[in-house]
């Protein structure tokens, strides 16, 4: 007969900080990020997240992956996409960002 569920111990995981991956892909130092403006809605962060994607998956070389997440801030909701080879790239992929008008920005994650 199984022992009741009241007798086994509980095992909880931590749970994850929001930038861990990235964190941890930094062995060498910072991991930059692209970041949107902040959003009042989380569903305007996410539809932000997926033009950032589709743009992305068009610019850089096929089979690149980038991690990417929706962060609440006291500002408000903010798409993020990392990481990036360099501050460089991160930069020049921002620049063809706000060529459409979008508010976005590279920062060291």
């Amino acid at each position: 007969m199984p022992a009741p569920a009241a007798s086994l111990p509980a095992v909880a995981a931590p749970p994850p900080t929001p930038a861990a991956p990235a964190r941890q892909l930094a062995a060498d130092g910072p991991v930059v990020a692209l970041v949107s403006q902040a959003y009042a809605k989380r569903a305007d962060a996410e539809a932000m997240l997926a033009r950032m994607r589709e743009h992305l998956a068009q610019t850089l070389p096929p089979g690149k992956t980038l991690e990417e997440e929706i962060f609440e801030t006291p500002q408000g909701y903010r798409a993020a996409l990392w990481p990036f080879a360099s501050r460089e790239e991160a930069q020049i992929l921002n620049a063809t960002m706000i060529a459409r008008g979008w508010r976005t920005r590279a920062v060291d994650f």
